[in-house]
């Protein structure tokens, strides 16, 4: 069963799959490499941002918006202050295509 959450957790990325650890479980995993300010998933997503968007700000804007709770899209734009709502509505659809 560790081994389904673990490869459910990293995607079955080889470098991935050989930093986490045998002996902890897969939460304890999960502070230490992927939580922790210090551990080696932490700044991840924010690389793949930036090797993959060509605006990672906006983006980074439109999720903290989102944590905040502002779940309408205009909400969300004035939030993240991206514009208006349909020139903010295709930041979520790409979000969502690339499964964040």
């Amino acid at each position: 069963m560790r081994q389904i959450e673990t490869w459910a957790v990293l995607g079955g990325m080889p470098y991935h799959l050989h930093t986490f650890d045998d002996s902890p479980s897969v939460f304890a995993n999960i502070r230490q490499h992927v939580l922790d300010v210090w551990g080696a998933f932490y700044n991840e997503p924010r690389l793949v941002f930036m090797e993959e968007l060509r605006e990672p700000g906006n983006y980074f804007s439109i999720l903290r918006a989102i944590a905040h709770a502002r779940t309408r899209l205009n909400e969300i734009a004035q939030a993240a202050g991206v514009g208006n709502a349909p020139t903010t509505a295709r930041y979520p659809d790409i979000l969502q295509q690339m499964r964040w």
